[in-house]
Parts: structure tokens; sequence; C-alpha cells
């Protein structure tokens, strides 16, 4: 099951040794209480917080934006994802460019060996980059 919203920010701030007080003076906050209602799940972390919120916490706003929807409004994110096109991040957008120039821009079927292959290397990778 993925992460929930307010899971990611308990677990990013101690990471990272963010205190309440300066997530909330970011966001624009007087109060930190409100840090701590939303890192207890009662409250919704506001969407047009997603931004200072991601750049605090050094993550892409779009999977965080991404991440938020799912949890929130998954049928409304599934409406603008069909209308707009699926929200990507800058890794994400970076994994495309390799793949276009892997595929000198030949678009080939992913047959689903190249899907298992694929995932195989990406799975690797987050490997080597937690260590």
């Amino acid at each position: 099951m993925a992460m929930s919203v307010s899971e990611f920010i308990v677990e990013r701030q101690a990471e990272l040794g963010i205190a309440n007080r300066d997530l909330a003076e970011v966001a624009g906050y007087h109060n930190q209480n409100v840090i701590t209602m939303i890192r207890r799940g009662k409250t919704k972390l506001p969407l047009d917080k997603v931004e200072p919120f991601a750049r605090v916490l050094r993550v892409d706003s779009a999977w965080l934006f991404r991440l938020a929807m799912s949890e929130y409004m998954p049928e409304t994110l599934k409406v603008i994802e069909q209308c707009c096109g699926p929200m990507t991040t800058n890794n994400e957008r970076c994994m495309l460019e390799v793949w276009r120039y892997s595929t000198d821009g030949c678009d080939p079927e992913i047959s689903n060996d190249m899907r298992m292959g694929i995932a195989s290397l990406v799975r690797l990778a987050r490997c080597s980059v937690s260590e």
C-alpha cells in the first residue's frame, strides 16, 4: 500500500531534521499546530501548500501533488490525467528522455519481457541510490 501524505511528511521531516515551525513558516502558517494536524492526518495538506511543502521537504512538487490527490481525491486525479495526461516528475521526464535516446526515437512496442527488465533496472537503481 502506498504511503499516506501524513506518513510521508512525518518520515521526510525526520530524515531531513525539519521542525514543524520551519515547515509552518515556509508554508505561510502563523501557527505550527496546522502542521501537527496534517502530520496526524487530522487535516489534509491543502493543495495550494503542496509547492512550498515540496520545496522544504526536497521532493518534486508533481510527485507530492499526485500523492495528495491520489489519497484525497482519486477520482478527480483520474479525470485530470484523462484530460491533461499523466502528471510527471522531473525524474520521470528524464526517464522518457533516456528511453527516446536509447531507442533512437523509434518508439518500439514494449513487450512483457522488456517491461520486467526495465522494472528490474529501476529497482536496482533505487537500491543503489538508497545505500
